[in-house]
């Protein structure tokens, strides 16, 4: 929970930084600007894309097999996330690959509240020491 906090507190000062650097994303220093969009905006909107993306996929069942598919891939990979972090991690266990896919969900979802805190105004992102196991 302490990691979580932390990770919510830097992306609302990412989303804090986006508002106040916004002009380098239409930089005329090409490479200033595709940095900026490929290495720091799109990691921030990640978490909106996800969502977006699940609810299209729902709404898209009637179309085809494969938003079937990519939908209940969205549940599953929530799912495993959930388990590893409530269950798989509480009993000891590492397993690499479940312990990625929940390292992705937390860190996105921490971006979500954290984007969430900068859009209404909650929380400062100011420093606050965390602890943490070293």
């Amino acid at each position: 929970s302490e990691e979580f906090r932390r990770k919510v507190r830097m992306s609302q000062g990412n989303f804090q930084n986006l508002a106040r650097f916004s002009h380098l994303m239409t930089s005329k220093r090409k490479g200033l600007a595709f940095s900026f969009i490929s290495h720091k905006v799109f990691r921030w909107i990640t978490p909106i894309a996800i969502i977006f993306n699940m609810f299209t996929a729902y709404a898209l069942i009637p179309a085809g097999v494969i938003y079937i598919w990519m939908f209940w891939l969205h549940m599953g990979l929530m799912s495993v996330a959930i388990f590893e972090s409530s269950i798989v991690k509480k009993l000891g266990g590492n397993i690499k690959l479940l312990r990625f896919i929940s390292y992705f969900y937390n860190m996105n979802m921490a971006l979500l509240v954290g984007l969430f805190r900068f859009a209404t105004g909650k929380g400062s992102g100011t420093w606050e020491p965390t602890e943490r196991n070293q």
